[in-house]
């Protein structure tokens, strides 16, 4: 029985690191993955696609070309949404 204590201690700490954070992290990212697309509705109320349509026509021919090279459609709604996410994690009050 003399590893019993030492048993002890490696559960009371993977327990406590490991665990705990795994849990805590868990609700954090559901809560992130749920408020995020309701966040974003909210948003595309105020943001008309008649004034994204021309300011997107404006836009000359040689710009789309860098704008596709660089897969801008694909980029730029992951920078959008990856602020509205670090907003919303900052609002968190214990990890902000």
């Amino acid at each position: 029985m003399p590893f019993a204590p030492l048993l002890w201690a490696i559960v009371s700490w993977f327990t406590r690191t490991v665990v705990l954070k795994f849990v805590i992290m868990g609700i954090i990212y559901i809560i992130v993955s749920q408020l995020t697309p309701l966040i974003i509705t909210f948003i595309s109320g105020f943001v008309s696609p008649a004034g994204l349509t021309t300011v997107f026509s404006a836009i000359p021919s040689g710009v789309w070309f860098f704008l596709d090279f660089f897969a801008l459609d694909v980029g730029l709604p992951l920078v959008i949404s990856a602020y509205a996410t670090r907003f919303m994690i900052r609002r968190i009050p214990f990890i902000g």
